[in-house]
């Protein structure tokens, strides 16, 4: 999560709203007016579904080549949620409250100093 939080200091922008983290990807969801009604994107990190971070807006942007690209504007807080194997995948995954891994709490660089893979073993072992 220490290297998503650093990507994502690249991607910020200001908005009505405060900072926001700008995410691309090619194609727009099916569903989306769904994900805006309280919506998480997940972010799967070393196979396992490991933080999320709420959707604040959608929108459809024009390229320079004509075409065209989805941009999410997320919150900028990282929310780390209960780990789960999950491998990678190219579409959209749409997760049900039921489906949905509980959340941990908030991700906070300065005080996360546990090793991902430390934190990962001990949790395997029922430790937290």
């Amino acid at each position: 999560m220490h290297r998503l939080h650093e990507v994502q200091k690249n991607h910020q922008i200001a908005t009505n709203e405060g900072i926001t983290v700008v995410a691309t990807t090619r194609r727009m969801p099916q569903r989306w007016e769904q994900l805006l009604d309280g919506g998480s994107i997940y972010w799967i990190i070393k196979h396992r579904i490991a933080c999320r971070q709420e959707i604040r807006d959608i929108q459809q942007k024009d390229d320079k080549a004509g075409g065209s690209y989805c941009q999410f504007l997320l919150n900028p807080q990282i929310i780390k949620v209960h780990p789960r194997p999950k491998r990678a995948f190219q579409g959209w995954r749409y997760l049900e409250g039921w489906d949905a891994p509980k959340d941990i709490g908030p991700f906070n660089p300065d005080e996360d100093g546990m090793p991902e893979e430390m934190e990962k073993k001990l949790r395997d072992l029922g430790v937290l």
